[in-house]
């Protein structure tokens, strides 16, 4: 609309039932445009959750179970494995189900086994964390040259 005085530009606003709203308050003159202020609110944070919902969290997960059989276990080892090619982190956690909660020690023992079996290519990063139903912990990539 060009450059206007600013009583006038709220005049004009007003009886299009809009909002005046300063976009560029720095340039000289300010900036200013006509708008639905409310609609242009919703539609930002309409944009900021889709691009929250495609972000990746640059982690992977891998589930557990303490009587898990010989073979599920190297499958699920290998998939551990190529995650590491598309991520840097991988958490892991050993959920006991029923009568499997009476012998947390299986689920550690488990825990040490994935361990131990990763450290050539992952290390531990933080504490495991342990409580009644799970044993949580994370795996971080290492780096080529260590």
């Amino acid at each position: 609309m060009g450059e206007m005085d600013t009583f006038e530009a709220l005049k004009k606003a007003r009886e299009l039932g809009l909002d005046l709203v300063e976009v560029a308050p720095n340039a000289n003159p300010p900036v200013c445009r006509i708008m639905d202020y409310s609609r242009f609110l919703y539609e930002e944070k309409k944009k900021e959750k889709k691009a929250k919902k495609h972000q990746q969290t640059g982690m992977k997960e891998m589930v557990f179970h303490p009587k898990i059989d010989t073979n599920d276990y190297n499958v699920k080892l290998k998939k551990i494995k190529q995650f590491f090619k598309s991520v840097p982190r991988v958490k892991i956690e050993i959920r006991m189900r029923g009568r499997e909660r009476m012998y947390p020690e299986l689920a550690e023992n488990l825990a040490k086994r994935i361990i131990e079996d990763t450290s050539e290519y992952a290390e531990v990063t933080g504490e495991i964390k342990k409580d009644e139903r799970s044993v949580v912990f994370h795996l971080l990539q290492k780096k080529k040259g260590r």
